[in-house]
Order: structure tokens, then sequence, then C-alpha cells
């Protein structure tokens, strides 16, 4: 699905491997890539202010973890489509993720076609706004 909007996404994950295959994929979607963060300091007044539509957010991240950042960020912009990303398939956690708000779960290793999913999924929740 390619929507007739940019879209404009932020990437928090401190592997720089990680934020490269993110970027690949957005790109050949036709989507943007705004903000590209490697730690949760500060993560949460970059994305406001930077005004992505969609965020994809490492959960396990130095300084201010994934989840802390969420729910700061969605207190402020109730907009944003947040996509949970992490090593970490347990439930407990997923669950922490999605009451912090995240619209939806990528564990990695992940490939293409579910990173194209999950922001997909977050683009017909924005045009259902």
């Amino acid at each position: 699905m390619k929507s007739t909007n940019r879209i404009n996404i932020a990437i928090v994950d401190d592997a720089p491997f990680i934020r490269e295959i993110f970027k690949s994929i957005a790109r050949n979607q036709g989507w943007y890539v705004c903000l590209e963060l490697e730690s949760g300091e500060n993560a949460d007044v970059q994305i406001l202010n930077e005004k992505p539509q969609i965020v994809i957010m490492d959960l396990v991240l130095p300084i201010t973890n994934g989840i802390d950042v969420t729910k700061s960020i969605l207190k402020k912009n109730k907009n944003i489509k947040i996509i949970a990303c992490s090593t970490i398939d347990k439930e407990d956690v997923l669950a922490k993720a999605i009451e912090a708000g995240c619209c939806s779960y990528i564990t990695k290793p992940f490939n293409k076609v579910q990173v194209i999913k999950a922001v997909e999924e977050a683009i017909k929740m924005l045009e259902a706004v």
C-alpha cells in the first residue's frame, strides 16, 4: 500500500545495523525517515519536535527504555503511532508495550514483510482518524 501523503517515520534503536535495515525498508516503500535516535535519552522531546506520524521504538534502550519513552510521547501527542520492536518475545513485555500505547509489536529478528505490515497497519490507523 502506498499512501498518498508522505509518511514520516522516526527510528529509535541502539543498534546501527537495525536502523539501517529499517531505513532501507522505509526508502523502498516511499516512506521518509525524519529522525534516527540511538538511545531513549531525550527521545520523547526530539520526536515531539520532529513530529513523525510513526515511530519504530526499540524497547531495550540505553538511558531511558522504550516503554517509558512511548508513555511520555503519547501523553503529549496521542496521534503518533508507535510500533514496538524488541528481541524479547514474552507476553508480559508485549502486554506492557500495548498498555503503554504501542499499536503493534515486531520481534527481532524480523523480516521486511513484518515491518511493512506493521507500518501499513499504523498508516491505516492514521488515515482512519
